[in-house]
């Protein structure tokens, strides 16, 4: 799946939910929902938490296109500092 240029590999498509997010091929970002919660993270050593916080319910198709779009501007938003 692609987002605004990032390329989305579903990892785990159930409990927990989770993404590895690339770049140009490089591994950029880590998406993972389990148990109401949603986190985003950088893969690197020195990993930062971008998103991390209980949402809560069920990770269902139009709340995660939602939650997957929040989750790349985030790490874009980072990437671009960086």
């Amino acid at each position: 799946m692609d987002i605004n240029g990032y390329k989305l590999v579903c990892t785990c498509d159930c409990c927990p939910e989770q993404y590895d997010v690339f770049k140009d091929g490089e591994q950029v970002g880590y998406i993972r929902y389990r148990c109401g919660f949603f986190q985003v993270d950088t893969p690197s050593c020195m990993k930062t938490n971008l998103i991390g916080e209980d949402r809560g319910g069920e990770f269902e198709s139009a709340i995660e296109s939602e939650w997957l779009i929040e989750a790349i501007e985030a790490i874009d938003k980072h990437l671009q500092k960086n």
